[in-house]
This record gives structure tokens, sequence and C-alpha cells, in this order.
């Protein structure tokens, strides 16, 4: 499959922001969840690092608690591999990982996300010349 190609910040739905978050991935081909690290949280996606990867299209479950989180529960989405990254590109810094953006979250879920990721602060952007 194909990768997406990458939307530039002026089209996102909504401002991504820098987290560190532990994860739990559920892939289909395995039978226990794999830990990630989320680096990079927005109300409709996640950025994962890790060293195990799935091709983009497939679907994966991901459990995390995001921070300011209202609910004693852990947040379990499915997802879609929007891309990967091998870190070999110039610009990927050695960071292993995958974009996942969110399936099943409804509006009201979108929105809670949202009002739990308002006040952090963004990413730092990479740069390309690196």
């Amino acid at each position: 499959m194909r990768e997406r190609p990458r939307e530039p910040p002026e089209t996102r739905r909504a401002v991504r922001r820098a987290v560190d978050l532990d994860c739990d991935v559920i892939f289909v081909e395995k039978d226990e969840p794999v830990p990630c690290r989320a680096t990079d949280l927005s109300p409709y996606g996640v950025w994962l690092e890790t060293t195990v990867l799935a091709e983009p299209g497939e679907h994966v479950v991901i459990c995390f608690r995001p921070p300011n989180w209202p609910s004693l529960w852990n947040l379990t989405v499915f997802g879609e591999v929007a891309r990967t990254s091998k870190g070999r590109r110039k610009g990927d810094r050695g960071v292993t990982g995958m974009a996942i953006e969110f399936c099943d979250l409804t509006e009201a879920e979108h929105a809670a996300l949202g009002d739990c990721l308002r006040g952090l602060p963004p990413p730092l952007p990479r740069n390309r010349g690196e």
C-alpha cells in the first residue's frame, strides 16, 4: 500500500501537540500488546515511536491515557496506519515510528481529546536540512 501524502500544517484539522505517553498497540498479526511511545498527539491521530511497524492502510488498536484525561480509564482507539518512518531519510532524525489516524472516535470524543490537549505546546519542527 502507498503512504498518504503529508498534509501541510495549515490544512490539518487540529493542531498537533507534543506529548510523552506510554501506549500499547495491538497489531492484527500479534497476540499481545506492543509497548510504544506517543510523542505527537491531536484529536485525530498520533505519532508512535516504535520499531514494530505496520504497513500504511493496516488497522491497529491503541490504548493510552491522554494528558488531563477526565476518565479513570485509558482511551482505547481503533486506528489506521497513515505513514511509517524507518528513520533513514533526511529529516527523520533517526526516529522509527508510524503515524496513526483515529478511525472510531465520535465528535464528542474528538472534542474531549482536544480539550485535554489545549495549552500543550506543538512539537518542535523538524529541520529537513539535518
